[in-house]
């Protein structure tokens, strides 16, 4: 028997975005909605919320084959040490000796204006909608959706 399922994703930042190619993989053509500009037509903003892509999402990238630019273009980052007032070293975190099972033993810092547009451009090779300067004001559930 036959589904007919569309999906909506809410928000063309990373998380989203990365959640609407994944959804291609799964063989579903999502729409996303976003309530900024185009930021290919308008320009990106120069703050960033995020800059680390950490080994997991890494991982699912590698899943999607798109990992590889994401390697390529990002500044690899292998510790973090952080420090008091006085210029003392507090802390330091080995990424090399993560907890975990992952071939990214590492964490790869690109400005999150640049993750997007990865995401972006990988999208758009699919054929994938992004609806800018669209606000979702609500939404509806029944038995069989939502």
């Amino acid at each position: 028997f036959f589904v007919c399922m569309q999906v909506a994703v809410v928000g063309a930042g990373p998380s989203g975005l990365l959640l609407a190619l994944e959804l291609v993989r799964q063989g579903l053509t999502p729409i996303v909605f976003d309530l900024r500009e185009d930021p290919d037509v308008v320009g990106h903003n120069h703050w960033s919320k995020a800059l680390g892509i950490h080994a997991r999402s890494l991982e699912i990238m590698d899943t999607m084959g798109i990992v590889d630019r994401f390697l390529d273009e990002g500044l690899t980052i292998k510790a973090f040490n952080a420090f008091n007032q006085k210029g003392e070293k507090v802390a330091n975190i080995g990424f090399l000796q993560q907890h975990y099972e992952s071939k990214f033993k590492l964490i790869k810092s690109l400005p999150q204006y640049e993750t997007e547009r990865f995401l972006r451009e990988e999208l758009k090779k699919k054929n994938i909608d992004i609806r800018w300067e669209s606000k979702v004001t609500g939404i509806t559930e029944s038995v069989d959706s939502v």
